[in-house]
């Protein structure tokens, strides 16, 4: 299961979890909508989890059919 955490460890231990969250702008669902109706194709295109990836997509106005989660940016360059 892949919540998105950080791990950290010491000599092969696991000594913290780390759970960061951002949000996104307050202007970004406008942004979305704006865009769209200029007849873009959007995306989401992330090295992030799926979890935040989905909940940050719904978050700005976008399907989940139309992001990519656990990119490289090698990855997201060929999308592009």
């Amino acid at each position: 299961h892949d919540d998105g955490a950080l791990w950290l460890s010491r000599d092969g231990r696991i000594v913290a979890r780390f759970h960061i969250d951002d949000a996104p702008r307050d202007d970004a669902a406008a942004a979305v909508a704006a865009l769209r109706a200029e007849g873009l194709a959007l995306a989401v295109l992330s090295g992030d989890a799926w979890m935040r990836v989905a909940a940050v997509a719904r978050a700005i106005g976008l399907q989940e059919a139309v992001c990519e989660a656990r990119l490289t940016p090698a990855q997201k360059l060929a999308s592009v």
